[in-house]
């Protein structure tokens, strides 16, 4: 007796001499000699899995998702550019005060006396 576990046979079939059977078969009882007949792709499940492997679905949860991480992208890259000019005029600003008797101490502006 045997059951086909890939091809969605639940209920048992009868097998003798000459009978083909699949990988994955249970056999509830007895004893077999085997000769493998195809491997891979040429078998049923392995054209089961190729079809699978081929097949290119994309959904519209998929879509939305990307749409969602090219905006964040785009929106992270405005906003280096934004800090990259905001570092950039910082730096001239404080190469230009450094002749000034103000000066920067942790983020706070101290002035000089005199």
């Amino acid at each position: 007796m045997q059951a086909f576990m890939i091809t969605g046979e639940s209920m048992p079939n009868e097998a003798g001499p000459g009978c083909e059977t699949y990988a994955g078969t249970l056999v509830r009882r007895g004893e077999a000699v085997a000769m493998v007949t195809a491997t891979g792709t040429h078998t049923k499940s392995g054209r089961s899995a190729e079809l699978v492997c081929t097949a290119h679905v994309v959904s519209s949860q998929q879509k939305a998702i990307f749409r969602v991480v090219r905006n964040l992208a785009g929106l992270n890259g405005l906003i280096t550019v934004v800090l990259i000019g905001y570092a950039r005029d910082s730096h001239g600003a404080a190469a230009a005060g450094s002749r000034s008797r103000n000066f920067r101490v942790g983020g706070c502006l101290r002035v000089r006396p005199g």
